[in-house]
């Protein structure tokens, strides 16, 4: 071997490995070997994470078996075992770090949290750490991985020491979600009788659409009208709504929601019109708008964007933009959560607009030269600059713009160009009459710049005839317009997204909305479209078309976790923030990892006391699943004997293991009468009667909480529960 020092670069996919081998002149050849090697680089890579966290089981095997004695399982130091399926891999990478001619390691993983992670967790378990005189350092690079920035990244190569909290922080959120995720998920699935996985982050998304299933079963439609007033003036015909100015909900002004107020309108303005009243212009006003640019895509909101436009789901988008960013290299680093560039980025920004110009020129037809400048802060601005730059093209895409690979260039080169176009400029006018004592309004707007909004599926005049204060026109007729209330709509991924991002739309404390107003969302940029699928994975959710409903089990699950006081708090989303603000601040530096670990294992022992109280209070009415083995084809199956009618619904209430429930449970109908009720267990001829009569005989054998014996009969209430009745 060579006496020559070398210095090893480890990246996080072979794609990226060849890359870089291209980058620095290597023949990469048809390797085999997991590495490829030049005269002053080795270049080998992972596979993703090599390394997964211990599952209860490794720490101590009793813990293989589901107990709640058991919990909560609180290991003394985070261990990790390496992942049979990339074993050969890591070999490999554990062999290259013993060679005794490197000098440096240089990490060129993802530039993320996640990356850091991986790279870093085969660090801490490599055969390295009594090498004094190895070097370590972090490539660092936001763009697509072209020969120049590689050359240019592994030039400006940091200390890798300088990512320590980064790597803290994202150590401490894997901790975190394994002690809340390992315990609570054992907890809920031996209390409730059925699998359940409950996650830090995914339960309060979860929360959002059970949230919205609530509302909208909860809903009241309630009918409204609304008075269209037909007007006149020099012959040009316009139209306007009658309003009440006393309603303080501008958006409700309009709305008549009684018969008798509505006949009383009407008639009083036909009244008019017959003793030929005209209608006077009280206001007339005209207002120069101007609309500045959106912002540069971050990844969520491109996946919000092509959810609307093009109906893909956040995972796919992500998917196609990696591949964009990674085969085609014309796409920055897709998992940014900024919305800016930095200074540093200007030069880059003005070469990539004038390469752009010749197979786009149709898109620069409202370009502005001016805004093309690092006064222009919407653009370029450090101070909000997070670890990457928005998401920018980085050249001309070769493939077709038709294919769903073009669709997601085209958004994000389109969003580009806006930024550096003109505003939209347009003046609008809002027009007041009164006829009789019944005010009306109208507005129009006339537009005098299109600017970005060419690019952005353009804007039409609604134009209103000069009139002006004062000026009497006519009136012609009226029409009342009949409406209803609606519910608040269905999440699509879309709205999904933007409120994971935005929650501080959804609660109402004034300090934690304004941590919501900050960077602290649900989850990552990298986190949130596999969030969503997981939720669809363990049946908490459902996908129908664009929308997506939550699943009884889903709701079953959040409606329990409300009932328990600590455990509740994983249902809140500004609970959740307060974590996700503690992991914000140890990555910078204005926290200690050990806070925390002191935070989540409080409330792990906590929620583990709760879940224990409550065992026997409450489960779930189909108990079929054996958390030690998976259920195999050919075991028993349970006989469901029909015993009579349901209460609630009138479907039938049949035999489970542990009660008899409606057939209908999983559709949400509650009806459930428990096998066993203090102490005594109830056979079939015990419910037929309930069923068919209401009430059973009095019953012997009943225990109360203290133990002692009592007597009673069983009856249903209103809301088909089984309560007791000392009557005789």
């Amino acid at each position: 071997m060579s006496s020559k020092m070398k210095k090893l670069i480890l990246t996080e996919k072979p794609s990226v490995a060849r890359d870089f081998a291209k980058g620095l002149n290597i023949n990469v050849g048809r390797t085999t070997q997991g590495y490829f090697e030049g005269s002053n680089h080795i270049i080998t890579w992972a596979l993703g994470h090599l390394f997964a966290p211990f599952k209860p089981e490794e720490y101590d095997s009793a813990l293989k078996k589901w107990s709640i004695e058991n919990l909560p399982i609180l290991p003394d130091s985070f261990r990790y075992s390496p992942i049979t399926k990339t074993k050969t891999q890591l070999r490999t990478i554990f062999k290259l770090l013993k060679r005794d001619d490197l000098e440096e390691i240089i990490i060129a993983t993802d530039a993320g949290r996640e990356g850091e992670l991986i790279a870093r967790i085969i660090l801490e378990n490599a055969p390295v750490k009594n090498k004094k005189n190895l070097n370590f350092s972090r490539f660092w690079s936001s763009q697509a991985l072209s020969d120049d920035v590689i050359k240019k990244g592994l030039e400006e190569r940091k200390n890798l020491k300088n990512f320590d909290r980064l790597y803290h922080a994202g150590k401490a959120r894997q901790i975190a979600d394994w002690l809340v995720g390992m315990n609570l998920s054992r907890a809920a699935t031996l209390k409730w009788g059925d699998l359940f996985s409950i996650g830090r982050v995914q339960t309060a998304v979860l929360w959002l659409l059970v949230k919205r299933n609530m509302e909208r079963k909860s809903f009241k439609e309630e009918k409204y009208w609304k008075i269209q007033g037909h007007f006149e003036a020099d012959n040009v015909s316009f139209t306007a709504f009658w309003f009440n100015p006393k309603v303080k909900d501008v958006l409700k002004r309009q709305h008549i929601s009684k018969e008798p107020q509505l006949k009383a309108v009407l008639d009083d303005l036909k009244k008019l019109k017959k003793e030929g009243e005209a209608a006077v212009i009280t206001v007339d006003k005209e207002t120069q708008k101007r609309e500045t640019p959106p912002p540069l895509f971050s990844l969520t909101d491109l996946q919000q964007k092509a959810n609307r436009v093009h109906g893909f789901t956040a995972k796919k988008t992500l998917s196609l933009a990696q591949e964009l960013y990674e085969k085609d290299k014309c796409l920055s680093y897709p998992r940014s959560d900024s919305q800016v560039l930095g200074e540093k980025n200007f030069p880059l920004v003005k070469n990539l607009l004038e390469s752009l110009k010749g197979p786009y020129s149709n898109y620069f037809d409202k370009l502005e030269s001016t805004k093309v400048s690092l006064r222009n802060k919407r653009v370029f601005n450090d101070s909000l600059l997070t670890d990457h730059h928005a998401l920018i093209p980085l050249k001309n895409f070769r493939g077709s713009p038709q294919s769903d690979k073009g669709k997601i260039y085209d958004l994000v080169l389109r969003r580009f160009i806006m930024s550096f176009s003109k505003d939209f400029l347009f003046k609008e006018k809002k027009v007041e009459l009164t006829f009789g004592n019944h005010p009306f309004l109208t507005q129009g707007k006339s537009i005098k710049e299109i600017g970005w909004k060419f690019l952005d599926g353009g804007e039409k005049d609604k134009w209103l005839p000069p009139v002006k204060e004062k000026d009497h026109v006519s009136f012609k007729k009226c029409d009342a317009q009949e409406k209803k209330t609606l519910p608040p709509p269905d999440y699509n991924e879309a709205s999904l997204l933007r409120d994971m991002v935005n929650q501080a739309r959804l609660v109402d404390e004034r300090d934690h909305k304004n941590i919501f107003r900050g960077q602290i969302g649900l989850g990552t940029q990298s986190t949130r479209a596999q969030m969503i699928e997981t939720l669809l994975g363990r049946n908490y959710i459902k996908r129908e078309g664009k929308i997506l409903k939550a699943l009884t089990k889903g709701v079953f699950l959040i409606q329990g976790l409300q009932k328990m006081p600590v455990s509740s708090i994983l249902t809140s989303p500004s609970e959740t923030a307060r974590w996700e603000i503690l992991l914000e601040k140890m990555a910078s530096g204005e926290e200690d990892p050990g806070k925390l670990m002191s935070l989540v294992q409080d409330f792990t022992e906590k929620a583990i006391t709760e879940f224990k109280l409550s065992m026997n209070q409450e489960s779930h009415p189909n108990k079929k699943w054996t958390p030690t083995k998976e259920r195999k084809s050919g075991a028993k199956k349970f006989n469901r004997t029909v015993l009579g009618k349901c209460p609630l619904c009138q479907n039938k209430i049949v035999e489970y293991p542990k009660s008899f429930s409606c057939d209908q449970w999983s559709k949400g109908c509650p009806a459930v009468i428990w096998k066993e009720i203090a102490g005594l267990t109830l056979n079939k001829s015990h419910v037929k009667v309930l069923l068919t009569n209401g009430k059973t005989e009095r019953l012997k054998g009943f225990k109360s909480k203290k133990g002692k014996p009592f007597e009673a009969s069983l009856v249903f209430s209103k809301e088909g529960k089984v309560q007791f009745s000392f009557e005789s």
